[in-house]
């Protein structure tokens, strides 16, 4: 009898589950599109700020590399020289510094792509059996 009592209680836990899952899913697809747009939003900034960090530090790492040669036959070489220096070591720090963002940009976009939105099929008993009912489902697949 005890036994009974229970597993009536149970199903009628997983039946009340099953029934509000929808409403619950609507809320979390919002939640997890949110989640993408911030995750892909964080990809398109790092990308960009790869590109930019990447591209001014390569421009000034040829500079700098040109005020040094241009400071070899010259009579104020002192001062080219440490231009030159200073223009090399930041736009080779720069440079290095934009392989970091690529890659972090690589994670995000990644995460935002395991992320999707699906219909899924859904059995929900009745009193002689079961009906089939297609309700949203939130995918995340997970690369290997």
């Amino acid at each position: 009898m005890k036994k009974s009592i229970v597993f009536s209680f149970v199903l009628l836990f997983l039946g009340i589950k099953t029934y509000a899952q929808h409403s619950v899913l609507a809320s979390d697809t919002t939640l997890q599109q949110s989640y993408k747009s911030k995750y892909l939003s964080t990809h398109k900034t790092l990308k960009t700020v790869g590109w930019v960090s990447l591209g001014t530090g390569v421009p000034l790492v040829v500079l700098g590399l040109l005020y040094e040669i241009g400071s070899i036959n010259s009579s104020n070489g002192k001062g080219l020289e440490k231009t030159g220096n200073w223009m090399m070591a930041s736009g080779a720090g720069l440079t290095v510094a934009s392989i970091p963002c690529f890659i972090i940009s690589h994670h995000y976009k990644k995460k935002a792509a395991s992320l999707s939105l699906g219909n899924q099929q859904v059995f929900i008993p009745q009193q002689y059996g079961f009906i089939s009912r297609i309700q949203p489902a939130l995918y995340l697949r997970i690369p290997l």
